[in-house]
């Protein structure tokens, strides 16, 4: 059983805070790639913000992959495609009702977004990324315990 600053890397607070840290990593990159494209090399907003947000993905994808859920297995490709279909198409839909939602209860749009960041990572990307995407195979999971002791 291992540690990370004090945090045991199997119970889930410890994965949500890794999770929540490389969100954060993967929004920064996200934004840092946007802005220099724009600013600096004058890329067309657009064609900036899909850079942007591939270099984010790439970066949350890696970090959720081996630092929130431990995988080292060598079927990445394979959770590649799941986590974009499942954690950025599931969690981009999601995260749209909930803006939606949100902006006809009369709030403000920058609040609307951030109730929806916080709604989609509970609701959707944890659950979606421990279950579907970063889940062990089937038959690599250990038989489950009888609760009935004989």
């Amino acid at each position: 059983m291992s540690t990370l600053d004090g945090v045991m890397m199997h119970r889930p607070l410890g994965r949500v805070l890794r999770l929540l840290i490389g969100s954060a990593t993967a929004t920064s990159v996200d934004a840092v790639v946007l802005l220099t494209l724009v600013w600096v090399l004058r890329v067309p907003v657009t064609i900036a913000t899909v850079l942007g947000c591939l270099c984010g993905g790439a970066v949350n994808f890696a970090l959720t992959r081996a630092w929130v859920f431990g995988s080292r297995d060598r079927a990445w490709v394979a959770q590649a495609v799941r986590y974009f279909v499942v954690v950025v198409g599931g969690g981009a839909l999601v995260s749209g009702a909930a803006v939606a939602a949100l902006t006809a209860l009369g709030l403000p749009l920058f609040v609307a977004k951030a109730g929806a960041i916080a709604t989609t990572m509970v609701s959707w990307t944890y659950p979606m990324s421990a279950r579907v995407v970063f889940a062990a195979p089937v038959a690599s999971r250990p038989p489950p315990q009888s609760s009935l002791a004989m």
